[in-house]
């Protein structure tokens, strides 16, 4: 009806506007036709009246058929609810009761299976509970077998260990007896080094004299004087002894003692061997050899006192100078002789070094006077000239 309605509206309105444009014609037209129009326009406005009558007519009978119909609609649409409720609510009830009997029937269920599973319980019990008498009295009748068994073992497991043992202490006490002669044999300075029962520790060094400053351990000081104010007499004998200090070493040896080049550590690596290089003695000891005899750590034992050895100026037949030897040679010669020596140190520096010691050590001019003296000499004296150290009365005959 509705649609009814909009169709006919649509055809009015477009009836309306074939009207108006009718009428926008005869405007353009009334010019010629004034009296026609008037008529026609009379005409058309009467027949505009019975159909805007007609069209109200119409609107007023379609609401009143579009409000029925809402009417009858809504009354449908009410009852149709009330009768989905009253389904509702009946389909509901049937549920629930449904749910009733279910949980009923479940109940019911559950409690048959839970006797009949206590049945099955006290019925299982009642076994194990015979059968676990039966197995204890078979545990037991093992158990007691096991026992002697593991007794009758443990007896003679005994008496093969004490068998055992006795071999073992046997051995041990010929293995002791025969380490300990075999050690006997051995020099004290090779046997096996072995801890001491106890140590003792005389601290850190860190006490200086008050005099001359030099560092001590703590226990080192003099009885008559306190641990706060200690005093020495090893050093300096309490300032008595007062020695001048150092003089500064050469600039050449300063830089290498204390540069990081690496000229410098090189140097400071070898020192032992470049020292060697340029002394005037050698070590002159009675060494103890009844240490040095069979295996083990080296050891080095003196025996009596440490002496620098001086040869003669001149060395034997056949054998290359050396030491204080060198330093009554021409220079060139002598540092020829030292790098053969030691072909393995820098032989520049070696040349420095020389140089170094000519220019500031007091010894060098004594060996070099000895030198010229006897190159002055004829060739034909300088065969038979012989020359000696001579020590004035009072000097250390070991320095």
């Amino acid at each position: 009806m509705q649609l009814d309605h909009d169709h006919e509206v649509l055809e009015h309105q477009t009836h309306v506007a074939e009207l108006q444009q009718q009428r926008e014609h005869q405007t353009h037209v009334a010019e010629l036709q004034q009296q026609r129009e008037q008529q026609r326009q009379i005409d058309y406005d009467r027949e505009a009246l019975e159909h805007q009558a007609h069209v109200a007519e119409m609107q007023q009978q379609r609401q009143i058929d579009h409000a029925r119909e809402v009417s009858k609609h809504q009354a449908r649409v009410a009852e149709m609810q009330q009768q989905r409720q009253i389904d509702h609510d009946r389909e509901v009830l049937e549920h629930q009761i449904h749910v009733a009997e279910m949980q009923r029937q479940r109940q019911i269920n559950h409690d048959r299976e839970v006797l009949e599973h206590q049945a099955r319980v006290a019925e299982m019990q009642q076994q194990q509970e015979q059968q676990r008498w039966i197995d204890h009295d078979q545990e037991v009748d093992q158990h007691q077998r096991h026992v002697a068994e593991v007794q009758q073992q443990q007896v003679e497991q005994t008496q093969i260990e004490y068998e055992q043992e006795v071999v073992q202490h046997e051995q041990v006490v010929q293995q002791a007896i025969d380490n300990n002669q075999a050690l006997m044999a051995i020099p004290p300075g090779c046997r096996p080094y072995q801890e001491p029962a106890s140590r003792h520790s005389l601290g850190a060094m860190s006490v200086q004299c008050p005099d001359c400053h030099a560092m001590h351990f703590k226990s080192e000081r003099l009885t008559n004087s306190s641990n706060i104010h200690p005093k020495f007499g090893v050093c300096c004998l309490q300032g008595q002894i007062q020695l001048p200090p150092f003089s500064d070493p050469p600039d050449l040896l300063h830089r290498l003692l204390t540069s990081s080049t690496p000229r410098a550590r090189k140097f400071r690596e070898s020192i032992r061997q470049y020292n060697s290089a340029f002394a005037f003695t050698s070590l002159a000891v009675n060494v103890d050899h009844t240490v040095l005899t069979g295996r083990g750590p080296y050891s080095f034992r003196i025996h009596g006192g440490l002496y620098h050895k001086m040869g003669a100026l001149h060395p034997p037949e056949g054998r290359p100078p050396c030491y204080a030897q060198l330093y009554i040679y021409d220079e060139q010669a002598a540092l020829a002789t030292r790098n053969n020596r030691n072909p393995n140190l820098d032989h520049v520096l070696m040349a420095e070094l020389q140089d170094m010691l000519n220019a500031n050590n007091p010894f060098v001019p004594l060996y070099k006077q000895a030198y010229h003296i006897m190159n002055e000499c004829p060739p034909d004296v300088q065969g038979n000239l012989q020359m000696a150290i001579m020590l004035q009365p009072g000097d250390d005959r070991r320095r």
